[in-house]
């Protein structure tokens, strides 16, 4: 049940544990409206990963569908968030595809189609991009 690990990692917000799963070319599509892009590394998922965690949010999961293919896992999970503070909301479809006969480092693609997601997400996303060095959270 690889998809538990990780939903535990986001849930407690826990960098260090989600970096244990990563495949080393881990890659990461995010796509959204508008024709929004995203396209990323184990390094940009890693910065996504800082910059999303430090939010104060509440977040519900739920896996829908589960898939083997080959040697592979690919799960489907609805994801949406609210953020504590201001409201804001998130709502996405992520599709992670892991390699089953891994226990670490097995999470190889995350794939996130974005529903609803507010502006300061997709700034964030545009920085990360760009390589810009002074992101603001």
């Amino acid at each position: 049940m690889s998809h538990l690990d990780i939903l535990m990692a986001c849930q407690n917000k826990d960098v260090t544990l989600f970096k244990k799963l990563l495949h080393e070319d881990v890659v990461m599509t995010i796509t959204g409206y508008n024709n929004y892009n995203f396209t990323g590394d184990y390094n940009d998922v890693v910065e996504v990963l800082n910059a999303e965690f430090k939010d104060d949010y509440h977040a519900e999961f739920e896996v829908f569908n589960q898939v083997e293919r080959d040697s592979e896992n690919v799960i489907f999970i609805k994801v949406s968030r609210e953020q504590i503070n201001s409201g804001d909301k998130d709502n996405a479809v992520w599709v992670l595809t892991c390699d089953k006969n891994k226990t670490e480092h097995y999470l190889r693609k995350i794939h996130v189609e974005v529903v609803e997601m507010d502006q300061r997400h997709f700034e964030v996303l545009e920085e990360i991009q760009t390589g810009n060095d002074e992101m603001h959270f």
